[in-house]
C-alpha cells in the first residue's frame, strides 16, 4: 500500500510482510518514561529529588488492514500476528526516519476490529528511551611513542554514548596503560605485551582480551573466558553529544579503534 507509514521489524518491510497493512498514524511519547523519586522531608519545604534515568517509551500505531475479502482479510491478520510476535526486542524502523532503529516488542496483544474486508486496531510497540543509529561511527588513529594519543571524536547523540576501544599494543609496558574517555580515567594496570590485543568496552563495563565481538553495540555480547578485569581500576567514560570528546591513551605505543552508535530522543 502506498498510503500511510511503512515500518521495518526484525528486518521485514511491512509491505512485503503485510502488503494489506496500513499504519495511519505514529504516535510517540516525547520521552521516555521519567522515574524520579521525591522524597518528603519532615521540616524542609517541598521534596529531595532523586534522579533516574530515562526509563522506556512507547510507540502507538493505529492500522487497518484492507484486503479484497473476508477470508483474504484474516489471512492477512494472521500474516501480521505471525511477523509482530517476538519473544524479545527487535529492530523497528518507520519510514520517516530510515537512518535509526528503536528496540521494541509489542506492548499489549492488539485487538483487532474486524468488518468484512477490513480490519482496525493498534500496535502499541514498547521501546528503549532512545533510538539508535543504524550505522556505527568510528575513528582509528596510531600513538606513537613519547606522545600522547587523542581521538577526537565527534558525536551527534542528543545523549551520552558508551564507546568501544579497540587497543593493538605496538610496544611492550609492564606497567600498562590509561585511556581517558570524555575526561573519565579507567587504568589497565596489567603487563601487556607487543601485538597483545585488548577490548574496553563501556556498554558493558569490561575489558577483554582480543578483538571485538559484539560489532552491533546493540546486544552486549562478550566471551567470559577472555576477561581481563584484575588489574583495571578507575572509571568507564561515556561520550556525551556536544562534539568535545576525545579518547586519550597514555603508556602504550599502539594502534586504537573507537567504535559508538549513535542515540537520539
Amino acid at each position: 500500500m502506498s498510503v500511510g507509514y511503512a515500518i521495518t521489524f526484525d528486518g521485514a518491510v511491512s509491505t512485503t510482510a503485510v502488503p494489506e497493512l496500513i499504519v495511519q498514524t505514529v504516535d510517540r511519547e516525547l520521552l521516555g518514561e521519567v522515574r524520579d523519586d521525591y522524597v518528603v522531608v519532615p521540616g524542609f519545604a517541598g521534596s529531595v529529588l532523586f534522579p533516574e534515568l530515562d526509563g522506556d517509551r512507547t510507540i502507538d500505531m493505529e492500522c487497518q488492514i484492507v484486503a479484497a475479502s473476508g477470508t483474504a482479510r484474516r489471512a492477512a491478520v494472521r500474516a501480521l500476528a505471525k511477523w509482530v510476535r517476538k519473544t524479545e526486542r527487535k529492530r523497528l524502523i518507520i519510514d520517516q526516519e530510515p537512518d535509526r532503529f528503536w528496540m521494541a516488542k509489542l506492548e499489549d496483544n492488539a485487538s483487532v476490529t474486524e468488518r468484512t474486508t477490513r480490519g482496525f486496531f493498534t500496535l502499541t510497540w514498547r521501546t528503549g528511551p532512545y533510538a539508535m543509529s543504524l550505522a556505527t561511527s568510528e575513528v582509528s588513529a596510531t600513538r606513537s611513542s613519547g606522545v600522547a594519543l587523542t581521538a577526537d571524536t565527534v558525536s551527534a547523540s542528543d545523549v551520552e554514548v558508551e564507546p568501544v576501544i579497540e587497543i593493538v599494543a605496538n610496544t611492550p609496558n609492564p606497567a600498562g596503560f590509561t585511556i581517558t574517555i570524555g575526561g573519565t580515567d579507567l587504568v589497565y594496570g596489567a603487563s601487556v605485551l607487543a601485538a597483545d590485543e585488548l577490548t574496553i568496552s563501556c556498554v558493558t563495563q569490561t575489558v577483554v582480551t582480543g578483538l571485538w565481538a559484539d560489532e552491533e553495540l546493540d546486544t552486549g555480547s562478550f566471551d567470559g573466558a577472555s576477561l581481563s578485569m584484575s588489574s583495571v581500576s578507575g572509571a568507564f567514560g561515556v561520550l556525551n553529544g556536544d562534539g568535545g570528546n576525545s579518547v586519550v591513551v597514555t603508556g602504550i605505543d599502539a594502534d586504537v579503534r573507537i567504535v559508538w552508535r549513535e542515540r537520539y530522543l
